[in-house]
């Protein structure tokens, strides 16, 4: 659940956006450069002014960053615990287990309901025993380096059943959960569905290729070629300085040079997280690698915070549901996308001579 400072950057992040698609000496310098760069390039920039906005500089930006951590840490424990449920869910209907489930007709359906996971009702709600269970996930001897700890993702179908055990996909929680449960033999059932839908998607797609190379070839269009606009934080930096935007370009600089004194940034994340929580006391156990016994030491000491404060969020998450203010995300990209993906499947369907629909 967003903090006030999230809905406030998220706001001036759409005011920023909006408004430099729409100021003339921005569209005149964007001119030359292909579109989909220029997004690209337009998304970057607005975020760093939208820092500078909500937090006055770099510096109070990381500072306060910290001070919400603990809550945001606790409301993607309540996303990771619902992610589970869906993800198990979605493991039975890849297998042809489980006919039925809200809101699904294709695997891609998964991922655009995990945007919104906690207004899911095609799963239970989080309930008292869910956060027993992710204490006491919390409170284990943390064993890994974790490199995404701002942040909550839906499991990968494929990441997880060809690689669980890859520390890359930061899907501990999940792992946990299945030691306990016995669930990770769901990762053994055959992916029934998502072979079928590739199988129409081929289909589909051999098609429409077939179709367009002959277009082409009777029709050749006259294609513009337009340069590609980079979003290195030097361009970025350029853009600035040529509408005179100081203090966007300052921003830049500190974060650019932020970077560049800190390579060995996850230990710096612990040293300064250490750093940042005192007076309080933090013991760090012996090992063979100090950077990562620091390392270990600060993970432990958050994950407790957030242990402590989950069930307070937990009584905020079942407040806020019950008077339906859950803040929504805008999924309007991913059902562009599915949709795109859904008539690619009819599409293939109907060419294979079978009904247009998603009963297969």
């Amino acid at each position: 659940m967003a903090t006030d400072k999230e809905k406030q950057a998220k706001e001036e992040l759409k005011r920023i956006t909006s408004e430099m698609k729409a100021d003339e000496r921005y569209i005149s310098y964007f001119a030359p450069f292909e579109e989909n760069s220029v997004n690209k390039f337009i998304e970057k920039y607005a975020e760093a002014r939208t820092s500078l906005v909500v937090y006055g500089n770099f510096t109070k930006h990381r500072q306060e960053s910290v001070i919400d951590d603990y809550h945001t840490g606790s409301w993607n424990a309540l996303n990771e615990i619902q992610f589970k449920k869906l993800f198990d869910l979605e493991c039975l209907w890849r297998a042809g287990q489980l006919t039925h489930l809200r809101d699904v007709q294709v695997t891609m359906d998964f991922s655009r309901i995990s945007k919104n996971i906690l207004l899911y009702d095609g799963i239970p709600q989080v309930s008292r025993a869910d956060i027993e269970l992710y204490q006491q996930y919390l409170r284990q001897e943390p064993r890994q380096i974790v490199y995404s700890l701002n942040y909550s993702y839906y499991p990968d179908y494929e990441d997880v059943k060809n690689c669980p055990d890859n520390a890359d996909t930061n899907n501990e929680y999940l792992n946990f959960h299945n030691s306990l449960t016995g669930n990770n033999g769901l990762l053994l059932l055959p992916d029934v569905r998502g072979l079928k839908e590739l199988k129409y998607l081929d289909a589909a797609r051999d098609f429409n290729f077939s179709n367009t190379k002959t277009k082409n070839a009777n029709n050749p269009a006259q294609r513009i070629t337009k340069k590609y606009l980079p979003r290195s934080d030097e361009e970025l930096i350029r853009f600035g300085n040529h509408f005179g935007d100081k203090k966007a370009v300052n921003f830049i600089i500190d974060r650019l040079n932020w970077i560049k004194e800190k390579p060995d940034l996850i230990f710096t994340w612990a040293f300064e997280y250490l750093r940042d929580i005192a007076p309080e006391m933090v013991p760090i156990e012996a090992h063979e690698d100090w950077k990562k016994g620091m390392y270990f030491a600060a993970i432990k000491h958050r994950n407790e915070k957030i242990s402590c404060l989950l069930p307070v969020v937990y009584e905020e998450y079942l407040l806020k549901k019950e008077m339906c203010m859950l803040e929504a995300s805008n999924t309007d990209q991913h059902s562009a996308i599915s949709e795109i993906y859904k008539n690619g499947i009819l599409q293939g369907r109907e060419l294979l001579g079978e009904p247009r629909d998603f009963n297969f």
